[in-house]
């Protein structure tokens, strides 16, 4: 079954929260050592076509850092 494949780069990713308040199933922010950081919650894959990986390929296009990946693959 073909699904969406997502990825997220904690060293690229800069907390801006565009990912969050478009896709909060997602991804959400959790303090960390002090800071606010994204965290990538659940599984990484979800199914296509539906309004959770929608979501997850706005929030990709939304990334100023490129920090979210996206890819269409069978699931293992």
């Amino acid at each position: 079954m073909k699904k969406l494949k997502i990825s997220h780069n904690d060293d690229t990713c800069i907390s801006c929260g565009a990912c969050v308040t478009i896709c909060p199933e997602k991804w959400q922010f959790k303090e960390i050592n002090g800071e606010l950081k994204v965290i990538n919650h659940d599984k990484d894959f979800i199914p296509i076509e539906s309004d959770l990986s929608n979501k997850a390929v706005e929030a990709e296009k939304a990334c100023p850092v490129n920090a979210i990946g996206t890819k269409i693959e069978e699931e293992s």
